[in-house]
């Protein structure tokens, strides 16, 4: 005979949940104590017409966060110094926050790539070949007298367009040139062992940056990509036309310490996301947020940015692997036929996972002749 029976969970200061699990569980009141373990963030903030960016949001020690704030003047679309902020995780106010502003350093000179989508659906939207050449075209225009650029582009594979030069008018007749067709390969607009936009960053002698721009799904491995950048001092930034962003891009920029913009449709748009980019790419990097984090049991939280005003909201996703919880080793025990008047016994343990837990009470839901009794 199998006996199963269920038991209900409560966490306090977590969210309460029921589980229905086998004969060895056990109802229970826990207490999630304060330790803090290495988040895997995922930071989803839509920018497009946004003047605060938060990116490269990360546990430093103890129970510290922190994180990167760009701010931008909304009429000039150029940095600004914040100087206010306030943090919210899951609407509780944060305390603990520090803002720390660079002093303002003049423009870096920079070895950028411009990666542009050249696949079929180019031709389509305003047409978004034409939202491409504006916005790279408005690039060019800002490059300072030190930088130099390269164009790439893609579609089902990659090629390089020009290579690194200063000349800008090169660079324009590139970009004008570009002609819609074929398919979308992220992994060949960044890693192509000829075209990649990653392996024409890497000869800039400058400061490395990329700007990949999409109006497809192209797929891809984002841990390839980072691993490339990080590895060669590159920041990427990535723009959709006409679309969310895709995951695998939002992943690339925020883990290579780039911004990302979506959904642009118009050549305004378009203009203001390569404008604040170059901002970012050439200045001082924005501010350091750092605030006192508060443990949960929430395997998301939303993360709210106040900065003079302005809002900026993230995402924390935390690991299942990772969460404050507890499990059950066996989850299942099997004791057969019991005969009248005999006992049997079966050990359970119950672990802790993510985190110490105090276990205040223990209660069995189950038949009346069952009995739970922990160990002395």
């Amino acid at each position: 005979m199998t006996i199963r029976h269920c038991i209900s969970i409560t966490k306090q200061r977590c969210n309460s949940m029921t589980k229905l699990l086998s004969m060895s569980m056990i109802s229970m009141i826990l207490l999630c104590l304060l330790s803090f373990f290495t988040f895997a963030i995922t930071c989803s903030i839509s920018v497009n017409a946004q003047n605060v960016h938060v990116t490269n949001i990360e546990k430093t020690s103890g129970d510290k966060m922190r994180a990167r704030a760009v701010a931008f003047d909304q009429a000039t679309n150029v940095l600004r110094t914040p100087r206010s902020v306030r943090v919210f995780e899951g609407g509780r106010e944060a305390g603990g926050v520090r803002l720390d502003c660079p002093s303002p350093q003049p423009a870096a000179d920079v070895s950028s790539v411009l990666a542009i989508d050249i696949s079929g659906s180019m031709a389509k939207g305003g047409p978004n070949i034409t939202l491409a050449r504006v916005a790279a075209n408005a690039w060019v225009d800002a490059l300072t007298e030190g930088s130099e650029c390269a164009i790439t582009a893609f579609d089902n594979t990659s090629f390089v367009a020009v290579d690194f030069t200063d000349n800008k008018d090169r660079l324009r007749r590139a970009i004008d040139g570009l002609q819609p067709r074929g398919g979308t390969s992220f992994a060949a607009g960044f890693l192509h062992n000829t075209g990649g936009a990653l392996y024409a960053a890497v000869k800039g002698t400058k400061r490395r940056v990329v700007v990949f721009l999409t109006d497809g799904q192209g797929g891809g491995n984002a841990e390839a990509v980072i691993k490339l950048a990080r590895e060669n001092d590159i920041t990427v930034y990535c723009v959709t036309l006409g679309m969310p962003i895709p995951d695998v891009l939002r992943s690339v920029a925020e883990n290579t310490g780039g911004l990302w913009f979506e959904n642009v449709t118009t050549q305004d748009q378009a203009v203001m996301a390569y404008r604040r980019i170059f901002a970012a790419a050439t200045q001082n990097g924005g501010c350091v947020v750092e605030w006192n984090h508060v443990q949960t049991c929430a395997a998301r939280e939303e993360l709210t940015f106040i900065v003079d005003g302005d809002t900026a909201r993230s995402e924390l996703i935390t690991p299942d692997s990772l969460l404050i919880g507890i499990r059950y080793n066996p989850e299942t025990i099997e004791v057969g036929t019991v005969a009248s008047g005999q006992t049997v016994q079966r050990r359970a343990s119950i672990v802790a996972k993510g985190g110490p837990v105090t276990i205040t009470s223990m209660a069995m839901n189950g038949p009346s002749t069952m009995s739970l009794q922990a160990p002395s």
